[in-house]
């Protein structure tokens, strides 16, 4: 039985052997940490922001597209993350590491990443979130007697939504260390990105999202009247371009694909015809 000295040391090992990797990592999640918490803290500023005021809606919609992205990017450059782990942990569940200890170790260097993203983000926040109060009083002309402030409740609230978000990042990387075997586990840092399929629905629910978010941009006349609108345009075309640059992408390149195959056949089979 391995104690849990020993997996400490194990996840502070790996996680100075693959600091390459975990160091952009790392200052990814920090500056998504941030950005929330730097919209968050000026929305709860009640000296500054009036709640209910299309000011105080603004920032709350930029602290809410702020986590939907931090979600999306913190995934996917997880996604690269782990690809190159395979390898390494393959290694270790050869060496005799069950999957039980190796989810132990993982999780074990899920919390430093998580600990460090945090908390760095959230110092960070701290430092910079008075120049971007300055920099608001200064579009919105207002004095410099409104007092700044770092409310508890948006460190706390970042903490709680950053920290679920890396549980489900730690969990997702468990399911796919549990779902490979070790001969698996070996070759999935050199194994090379299968062709994708062609996604239609994707590519139809990008167009239809774009199409729905710009509509409702173009009929809503005034933005600040509107804000609940203007956040669905935003999110709609957020959506759709995401759907698209997956989807839609690989769909062009088969069709382009296609069509320069058939291309190809009529110019090699024209002169035997002819």
């Amino acid at each position: 039985m391995m104690n849990s000295k020993i997996y400490g040391k194990l996840a502070v090992t790996n996680l100075k052997n693959n600091k390459k990797s975990y160091i952009p990592y790392i200052l990814a999640s920090a500056f998504s940490v941030m950005m929330y918490f730097i919209m968050d803290n000026l929305y709860r500023n009640r000296s500054l922001v009036e709640k209910g005021s299309p000011l105080a809606i603004m920032l709350s919609y930029a602290a809410a597209v702020i986590l939907i992205f931090s979600i999306i990017f913190l995934f996917y450059i997880n996604s690269f993350l782990i690809k190159r782990r395979k390898k390494e942990l393959g290694i270790y569940n050869i060496l005799g590491m069950g999957k039980g200890h190796l989810g132990k170790m993982l999780f074990l260097e899920s919390v430093i990443t998580t600990v460090a993203s945090i908390i760095g983000g959230i110092l960070a926040g701290i430092l910079l979130s008075k120049l971007v109060y300055l920099i608001l009083l200064k579009i919105l002309h207002m004095g410099g007697k409104i007092e700044y402030r770092i409310s508890l409740a948006s460190t706390g609230m970042t903490t709680i939504l950053f920290g679920a978000i890396f549980i489900l990042i730690f969990l997702y990387n468990l399911l796919q260390m549990k779902l490979s075997n070790p001969i698996e586990l070996l070759r999935g840092g050199n194994t090379g990105e299968r062709e994708p399929k062609t996604k239609w629905i994707m590519t139809i629910i990008g167009i239809l999202c774009l199409a729905g978010g710009y509509s409702i941009a173009l009929i809503t006349k005034e933005p600040l009247q509107a804000l609940g609108q203007f956040f669905i345009a935003v999110l709609l075309v957020v959506v759709g371009t995401y759907a698209l640059f997956m989807a839609g992408s690989i769909t062009l390149l088969k069709i382009l694909r296609r069509k320069k195959a058939i291309i190809i056949k009529h110019d090699i089979l024209q002169p035997y015809q002819a």
